[in-house]
């Protein structure tokens, strides 16, 4: 009985350390790489951030060659930027990505939360904010996505934010006072989409494909291209 009981509370010791929270820090003490162990205190996290996990980027960091999946958190401070110019970042649900400095990648493919903070930039080729996936991006940030985005959740939009391509929407847009949103590409909505937009706020698209669920739709300032 004791051997069984000492058994139990090993396996419940092994259970919960593996459940233990990880916090690691990116510095870039030997340069500006994510794979270089050297940069990173306590240890490397991986290229796989656990959902128990959050990495903490401190520096200016670039990677290449994988994309980074993100199960828990990731946070790039004030004054640091991500770079990942062939490569992108994933998102899975219960996963989260606060970006308060520059984040430069080829795509975000979000099933989770990403917040683009006050003052925020954020660039990308090409950006699916699926289903469940919560897109926060806050006062004075700055979103430009080059080729195109497909919303099928939620975007609650208070920053500036310039689409080069096309925009699909599927789910549903909040517009507060302070947003502006430009879409230079075809702008295609389905039947369930949702634009809530405050009054000051400025939506403009050149070609609408397709119309949206808003009951005021002419106050979107929306220019058709001839």
């Amino acid at each position: 009985m004791k051997k069984a009981a000492i058994l139990i509370i090993l396996l419940q010791v092994i259970f919960f350390a593996n459940c233990e929270a990880k916090r690691f820090y990116f510095h870039g003490t030997d340069n500006n790489e994510y794979v270089n162990p050297a940069n990173w205190s306590p240890s490397y996290p991986g290229i796989e951030i656990g959902k128990n996990d959050t990495i903490i980027v401190q520096s200016d960091i670039q990677f290449s060659g994988f994309n980074l999946e993100v199960k828990g958190e990731i946070e790039i401070v004030m004054g640091a930027s991500l770079i990942a110019k062939y490569n992108g970042i994933i998102i899975r649900e219960g996963g989260k990505l606060m970006n308060e400095g520059e984040m430069r990648t080829k795509f975000i493919d979000n099933d989770g939360v990403i917040d683009n903070s006050v003052a925020a930039a954020w660039i990308s080729d090409s950006c699916i904010n699926h289903k469940y996936g919560l897109i926060n991006s806050l006062l004075a940030s700055e979103m430009s996505i080059k080729k195109g985005m497909i919303n099928e959740g939620k975007w609650h939009f208070s920053g500036k934010c310039v689409i080069m391509g096309e925009f699909v929407n599927e789910g549903e847009i909040a517009l507060a006072h302070s947003a502006n949103l430009e879409i230079k590409g075809n702008y295609y909505a389905s039947s369930n989409a949702k634009v809530l937009k405050s009054i000051q706020a400025v939506f403009q698209t050149e070609k609408v494909s397709a119309t949206t669920s808003t009951s005021n739709y002419s106050e979107l300032m929306v220019n058709k291209a001839m």
